[in-house]
């Protein structure tokens, strides 16, 4: 499956909160939704989930950052053979 864009903003906002993580309804609000991102990031070996009591906690793992800075990186390339224009 393709990330999209409101995925690579849930990563970088994970990554935003490293190392303290972020509880998970306040990564995505919405309990189905939250179930299958959560689900994809882990398969994919992005996030660490922490459950505690009733609530859960997400983690960004170093894989996840790596490739938070792939895709940056990847982005600016494309951004600067295109003269500054996203496609």
């Amino acid at each position: 499956m393709e990330l999209l864009e409101a995925h690579i903003r849930a990563l970088q906002r994970l990554r935003d909160v490293f190392p303290d993580g972020i509880v998970a309804s306040e990564l995505v609000s919405d309990r189905e939704a939250r179930e299958y991102v959560l689900t994809l990031f882990t398969k994919k070996g992005y996030i660490q989930r922490r459950r505690r009591f009733r609530g859960e906690r997400i983690y960004i793992t170093e894989k996840g950052l790596n490739f938070l800075e792939d895709y940056e990186k990847r982005l600016m390339e494309i951004e600067d053979k295109d003269g500054g224009r996203k496609t």
